[in-house]
This record gives structure tokens, sequence and C-alpha cells, in this order.
């Protein structure tokens, strides 16, 4: 299937976009639109993971302990989202999966195709504490945090609105043995 993957620094995949407006609804003031560059590209500077942001999140990574992977399949098709708001929510999730992973552990994102190949699959996944069972069903409400998160309660929020501003869907899936698993699918075609 010609699957390109790799740790950032030993090879940059970006995921394929076609820039494209999206309306994004805030729960707080109505809606606003969001614009993304108006070029395709498969893989570098303009995909929602770039070699500069990927070669950032290694760094942070490695500050923390915490190798970043990365795995894209090489036959992903051009997506037509806002590579600049798909690039947050990717970053938010990477960035939250190295709070919580271990050190001396891995963070891996991943993007394939699905197998009815209608969307492309995103996964991050760590190996951290994994989410409350408590807060499994409300993750990601507005202001939901557990009592040994650092942030706001905002981001998961956030990137929920901006997949589903895709057309995409966004779950959590946390295992017994520790680790979550955040997942994104986003439809192939416009928005």
């Amino acid at each position: 299937s010609g699957a390109r993957c790799g740790v950032y620094r030993k090879g940059c995949h970006g995921l394929p976009v076609r820039g494209r407006r999206v309306r994004l609804r805030r729960p707080d003031a109505g809606s606003e639109w969001l614009r993304g560059p108006h070029s395709t590209a498969r893989f570098g500077a303009s995909a929602p993971v770039s070699c500069r942001t990927a070669r950032r999140l290694e760094e942070v990574g490695a500050d923390e302990g915490v190798e970043v992977a990365v795995e894209v399949a090489g036959d992903l098709p051009l997506l037509e989202v806002d590579p600049v708001r798909i690039r947050e929510v990717l970053v938010n999730l990477v960035g939250n999966a190295l709070r919580y992973a271990p050190r001396g552990s891995a963070v891996r994102l991943m993007a394939s195709l699905d197998p009815d190949r209608t969307a492309v699959s995103i996964a991050v996944v760590d190996a951290g504490p994994g989410i409350p069972a408590e807060l499994q069903g409300r993750v990601f409400d507005r202001f939901t945090r557990s009592a040994e998160s650092r942030g706001s309660g905002l981001g998961l929020a956030i990137a929920r609105q901006l997949v589903e501003a895709h057309r995409g869907r966004i779950g959590a899936q946390s295992f017994p043995s520790g680790g979550t698993r955040i997942w994104i699918t986003l439809p192939i075609g416009p928005t």
C-alpha cells in the first residue's frame, strides 16, 4: 500500500490537504469564518503537521524524555480542510499526550485511509495514566478536566468543534492498563 512511516527526525510526512473555508460555530458568539490557504499539499509546510511543527513537537518531547513518532500512510488522498485549524487540533492532541506520557515512552501520531476509503483516520496514542473513568463520557465538554490537569479544560472542547466544523468526528479511548488513544476521522471531499 506504499505506507510511509517514520519518526519526525527520520522523515517528515504531513497530511495531504487542500485549503478551504469552513463555518465554525462558537459556543459564545455565533459563528466565524475560518480560512486556510487555498493550496494543495501532499507533504511539507502547508500540511497540518509540517516539518517545522514536527521538529518542534519532537523537541518538546525530548525535553520531557518522550519520543514523538509519526506514521502517515503514503497513499492518503487530498483533504479539503482549513490546514491551520487542523494543525491546531493535532498540536493540541500531541501536546496533551506529551503532558501525560511517562519519561522513556513514546507518543504516536498515526494517519491512514479508512477501510471504506471515505475518510482519513488520525490517532494520537500515549502511554500515560489514561482518562479517569468519571470523565470519559464528557472529556470533550468545555471546562472538563481531571484533578491532575494543568490546563483550562477547553483544549479538547475546541478540538471537537474544529473537527466537527470539518464534518469530522473525534473520540477518546482509555485502556485499563493505561494509555489513551484520541482519534479523528476527516471525510474525503469538500467540507
